[in-house]
């Protein structure tokens, strides 16, 4: 992958643009002709209405090829701003919860549902294995609240026995292949931590962030940096990577770090935000300095990231209770508290880092990973904290005020999450200046789906979608096909993509044929489909739905088809963030 360096405002370094080099040549050529036009002593008035006519093209010129480059450029710039104060200011850690943490996902959910949360940090794991996006998006549909935002955590620790099958790269990459070298056992038994150094780990980032970006996850956090990134040189060009694909996609996406004591401008510039622990003490205050105490007795340094020697370097620092799994560590600190320190320990903390004049922002525990024998408070699982009534914390009306008095005024959560260009000049119609507006739309055409099916066997199915917008389809601007009845359910398989480089005008067909597995539990299923365009909107005709019986095997000689390569090796790992 290739590495895009980025430069902060105060450590920019000098670099010609496209649009620069442009208007030099436009300038040289204007010097020579202006030049030329004078040898002949060019007096008369036709000579300066030549002059003015060729300046207001020259003009023209430059205005046109300006936009084009500057839109085009712009994913790499972009701070996503309002999507940050949103992130900020309705923070939530939400640990796993898409992975199926915590030992009651269906509650997990109904808490988040009336919660004052609209960010879900960490939702999406992937602590040693690869995340199963087939239980997050089943658990994501579960979710009522409109505007959510999703974040995703990219662990720097990994399980050499796993392996991930990548569709970009079509094959296996194996995570004995992704190490560090000589860091095998750093977390237990078949562990390493990841380097960006390996190709086979580059692939699976981009592999899995984009997949993750597809189902609508929007935050992405890279776990302890300094590990997986160790000479500081392979982080901008997977970040560049990322933020092209969610351009691509006209989605913004907030990319994050842990970067304890990294203080270099440059590099912290990177990321639109860091993100470490507060460090908290058993009356529920902070230290301010750069290292926590706690630590520096053991001859290291736990950063306190807001801490100016941080700060003062960085876009935005998040901050939340730290785990370990081990004890002391934040989440037991506070699980170890009584319901009123508890109270006014979040109070404290949100009263410090989420003033809204700060680049700070404290993300309350939903979901949360303990220490199992610390004693204290825990949610459905004793290795878990939840602030649900339901369990012996009982936080959630405490965390629900604090977020509510939060000031959130005057920040569109629709607009802060999706990308929305002014200009792209690639076609793409809008409706300043006269322009067509484009529209997506689109008609039912035919399926071919079986009426019966055995449970668990694979079958092919095919269903054909007529174009009747005014845009092109493809892959690489997000058109997907996309299940119903409910919306987005995982029953058959989710969103089926377009073949990539293959492009659907307005009034063609296009036939997706893919495979599906039946459920492993007969009964009666509903089939039904409906285009998208990730990012922005569902749009068109549902296909005709189709009951589909789905019977016991019993006998039956099982019917083969094409077989499905997988899309993630799956698993449900225990969760942590170790500290060495």
């Amino acid at each position: 992958m290739d590495q895009i360096p980025r430069f902060s405002d105060g450590d920019r370094e000098q670099k010609i643009r496209e649009i620069d080099v442009v208007t030099r040549e436009i300038h040289s050529w204007w010097g020579r002709t202006y030049v030329s036009m004078k040898r002949t002593r060019v007096k008369t008035w036709k000579g300066s209405l030549l002059l003015a006519f060729i300046a207001g093209t020259v003009i023209s010129l430059v205005w046109i090829v300006s936009i084009d480059i500057e839109t085009e450029s712009d994913a790499s710039v972009d701070r996503p701003a309002d999507l940050l104060e949103v992130m900020k200011r309705r923070g939530c850690v939400a640990d796993g919860l898409l992975s199926g943490y915590g030992g009651d996902t269906r509650a997990s959910v109904e808490l988040i549902n009336r919660s004052e949360c609209l960010y879900l940090h960490r939702a999406l794991e992937s602590w040693l294995s690869p995340p199963d996006f087939e239980l997050a998006r089943r658990t994501k549909q579960l979710i009522t609240k409109p505007d959510m935002v999703y974040g995703m955590f990219i662990s720097e620790a990994l399980n050499t026995e796993a392996e991930y099958y990548s569709s970009l790269e079509n094959r296996v990459l194996k995570f004995s292949d992704m190490c560090q070298p000589e860091s095998e056992g750093f977390w237990g038994k078949n562990t390493c931590k990841a380097s960006f150094a390996s190709d086979a780990y580059r692939a699976y980032v981009q592999d899995i962030t984009e997949k993750a970006m597809d189902m609508g996850i929007r935050s992405f956090l890279f776990g302890q940096i300094a590990f997986q990134d160790a000479d500081r040189s392979g982080a901008s060009g997977i970040l560049e990577a990322m933020r092209q694909y969610a351009h691509s996609k006209r989605m913004r996406i907030a990319i994050g770090a842990q970067t304890n004591t990294i203080t270099s401008k440059q590099y912290l510039n990177l990321f639109d935000y860091i993100e470490g622990g507060v460090g908290v003490t058993k009356d529920g205050d902070v230290e301010e300095k750069p290292c926590a105490s706690r630590y520096e007795s053991q001859g290291w340094c736990w950063a306190l990231l807001w801490n100016n020697r941080y700060l003062s370097h960085a876009n935005m620092v998040l901050l939340h209770l730290d785990w370990s799994g081990i004890a002391g560590d934040d989440m037991s600190v506070f699980a170890g508290m009584n319901q009123d320190d508890r109270a006014k320990t979040l109070k404290k903390l949100s009263e410090k880092f989420n003033n809204t004049k700060e680049k700070t922002g404290f993300l309350f525990p939903f979901l949360a990973t303990l220490y199992d024998k610390n004693g204290g408070c825990y949610g459905a699982k004793k290795s878990f904290y939840s602030p649900d009534n339901r369990y012996s914390c009982k936080d959630e009306d405490v965390m629900n005020a604090l977020l509510r008095s939060i000031p959130f005024e005057g920040i569109d959560v629709e607009k802060a999450v999706s990308l929305q260009e002014s200009v792209r000049m690639r076609g793409v119609s809008i409706s300043e200046g006269g322009r067509k507006e484009e529209q997506d739309d689109a008609e039912f055409d035919d399926q071919d789906v079986p009426d019966t099916m055995i449970a668990g066997q694979k079958y092919t199915v095919s269903v054909s979608m007529k174009n009747t917008g005014t845009t092109t389809w493809s892959d690489d601007l997000g058109y997907r096909l996309g299940s119903q009845n409910p919306q987005d359910n995982a029953t058959w398989g989710g969103r089926v993509f377009i073949f990539p480089g293959k492009t659907v005008e307005p009034k063609k067909k296009i036939e997706f044929g893919f495979t599906v597995t039946a459920p492993e539990k007969p009964g009666v299923y509903d089939f039904e489909w409906r285009m998208l365009r990730e990012g922005q909107a569902w749009f068109g005709e549902e296909s005709k739905n189709k009951t589909i019986e789905v019977i016991a095997p019993e006998k039956a000689t099982p019917v083969s088809s094409e077989e499905l390569v997988p899309t993630s090796a799956g698993a449900n790992p225990v969760p942590s963030q170790a500290t060495p």
